[in-house]
């Protein structure tokens, strides 16, 4: 089995979907789907296109290139993506300040998110 079978399956049933379910979403069979699957055929490239914009990831993602994805349950903006790419560049010195940083942030708006509920 492929990495592109593996993560299909894995991206339907993060889902909870049946290939019959996945299938009617993409418009084609559920045969198809389970060929797919099981690595006896491959998708076109506007199938592949197709799938990966249904489940938000990219088509390298799909095809094994890529080893993590952000699911469409943890939207990211084009802001954010730059901050993870800057994030990425830094040392691990820096990326321990950052961390802290973020934490720190996080706890302030906590904190103001109680004042605020308890002033109302």
């Amino acid at each position: 089995m492929n990495k592109f079978c593996k993560r299909l399956i894995s991206l339907r049933k993060s889902k909870d979907m049946t290939q019959q379910e996945l299938a009617k979403n993409l418009g084609i069979g559920k045969t198809t789907i389970s060929n797919y699957e099981t690595g006896y055929s491959s998708p076109d490239i506007e199938m592949l296109s197709k799938i990966a914009t249904y489940f938000n990831v990219s088509t390298d993602f799909l095809l094994g290139r890529e080893k993590k994805y952000i699911s469409d349950s943890f939207p990211v903006t084009g802001e954010e993506k730059e901050v993870i790419r800057s994030y990425r560049n830094l040392t691990a010195e820096n990326k321990n300040v950052f961390n802290s940083f973020i934490v720190a942030l996080e706890e302030q708006s906590v904190a103001k998110e109680d004042t605020d509920k308890k002033a109302m």
